[in-house]
């Protein structure tokens, strides 16, 4: 099975560091003594006061319209202050060529855009990485808007901790992938999927839940899916769910706005290609999705009205038009010719 379930997997929105933030240095003779390194045998930073860049250094330095070398200097004063900023010095050189000397940038823009793109590309470890960028611009915007007039040492730090790590963070309108109701063995449930917090671009991880409809109340745990490790051959309703959830949000450019109603998913259910009579039928049960999905098309090329069998097809019979099963049987054509593909 590629799902692995999870009774405490941390949301995709929870950062690390959020919250824990603290300042990188102590104050002693009215310098800043850093804590983390360069620290001699007096209790001094061994660096000297050329070797790191101050808020005297940085002072009419505007992230929202500066050069990226200035850039750069603005976000090293924040992280060697702030404990939370320790993003990945590689990482934010790699963006340098993305921008001109001679231009003056919004940084701040964008890094907060960069952010949302990589959430919803699916990319959330590099979604991560991004956040403390993003904090520190925030943060410094914050002291450069506000005039914040905290008293500074002699070699040019912050007195008192002024810094904030628990902005810039959050959910961006609803980002789920899928988000459905089914009746299970006579039970409703919401089914969501959303990406999880160590997905990435090349490795996609899904986060599937379910909430009992009627109370509102979300059962216990998540089901972590490794989209490139199912076997549509041996694979659980909850992972097809996740994997068809994903593929059709490859399609849509919005996908984390709409409101997935109709799924490929929800077609695939109503059809009785996945027989689900029960919730551990949906979690738990395996089934080859090629030859349930061969044996259905049949059914439906014949056009019988074949429905999963708990529901009653005078219910559903308005749906079971030609359009419908046109539909149903062009999502199994796609669904096999992937199967096949995966093979070849």
């Amino acid at each position: 099975m590629a799902a692995i379930y999870d009774v405490n997997r941390q949301s995709l929105w929870v950062h690390s560091n959020s919250g824990q933030g603290k300042l990188n240095y102590t104050i002693k003779n009215d310098k800043a003594v850093f804590c983390n390194s360069n620290v001699d045998t007096n209790g001094y930073d061994s660096l000297d006061a050329t070797s790191r860049i101050s808020y005297y250094d940085i002072q009419d330095i505007d992230v929202r319209a500066c050069s990226f070398d200035d850039f750069c200097k603005v976000m090293q004063f924040a992280k060697d202050s702030y404990s939370s900023f320790l993003y990945d010095s590689d990482l934010l050189l790699s963006f340098k060529e993305d921008f001109s000397d001679s231009k003056m940038n919004d940084f701040y823009q964008f890094f907060e855009e960069y952010r949302l793109e990589c959430a919803h590309n699916g990319d959330m470890k590099l979604y991560h990485k991004i956040v403390p960028i993003v904090q520190a611009c925030y943060n410094m915007i914050q002291i450069t808007d506000h005039e914040i007039s905290s008293e500074l040492t002699e070699d040019g730090y912050f007195k008192t901790n002024i810094f904030n790590d628990e902005c810039c963070l959050g959910c961006y309108d609803s980002y789920y992938l899928g988000d459905e109701i089914f009746d299970f063995g006579g039970t409703c449930y919401r089914v969501t999927a959303q990406y999880d917090i160590e997905s990435s671009d090349k490795n996609p991880v899904i986060d599937v839940y379910l909430t009992d409809f009627i109370s509102g109340e979300k059962l216990k745990g998540t089901y972590i899916v490794d989209i490139n490790s199912i076997d549509l051959k041996c694979a659980t309703p909850l992972e097809v769910f996740a994997y068809l959830s994903y593929k059709e949000s490859i399609d849509d450019a919005n996908w984390e706005s709409t409101n997935n109603i109709d799924s490929n998913f929800k077609l695939l259910f109503d059809s009785g290609a996945l027989n689900v009579d029960s919730l551990s039928d949906f979690t738990d049960k395996t089934l080859n999705l090629y030859t349930a999905i061969k044996d259905t098309t049949k059914k439906l090329t014949n056009s019988q009205p074949y429905l999963n069998k708990n529901i009653d097809f005078e219910i559903y019979k308005k749906n079971l038009t030609k359009e419908y099963i046109e539909k149903c049987l062009k999502l199994c054509e796609n669904i096999l010719m992937a199967i096949d593909s995966d093979e070849s």
